[in-house]
Parts: structure tokens; sequence; C-alpha cells
């Protein structure tokens, strides 16, 4: 199974955990605060009161090759 088709069945909550893991970190003690998938290397920033959907949605669809989330 390719990257793609991992991320498609994650997003599709067809993957056998229900939640992908995220590693979250803080290069200045917690001022600000980015997260990767588990085992990735694509940093995304996250904030407290961000839609984590739409969070989601948009790392995948990023870093998996399918452009932003404007079609690009």
């Amino acid at each position: 199974m390719d990257d793609m088709d991992k991320a498609e069945k994650i997003l599709a909550g067809e993957w056998p955990t229900k939640e992908p893991k995220w590693i979250y970190e803080s290069p200045d003690r917690g001022k600000t605060l980015y997260r990767r998938l588990f085992g990735g290397k694509y940093k995304q920033l996250f904030n407290k009161n961000d839609d984590i959907q739409k969070l989601n949605k948009e790392y995948f669809d990023i870093h998996f090759n399918k452009g932003d989330s404007k079609g690009a």
C-alpha cells in the first residue's frame, strides 16, 4: 500500500487505528507548536483553537501530493 492510499484510509476512518498518531514539538518552550505524523518528516504549525479535521485534511493534501486545500 502506498502512502496516498494509507492517508485516504486514515481520513476515511478505515485504517485500523481510529486516529492518526501525531508528534508535537516546540522549538521555543511552547510559544510555537508544530506537529507531524508519527514516522513523518513534514511539520505543520498547530494552534490550540484550530479545527483538527481541517488541519488533518490540509496536512494529508499537501504532504501526500494532492496540492493545497485551494487546489494548487
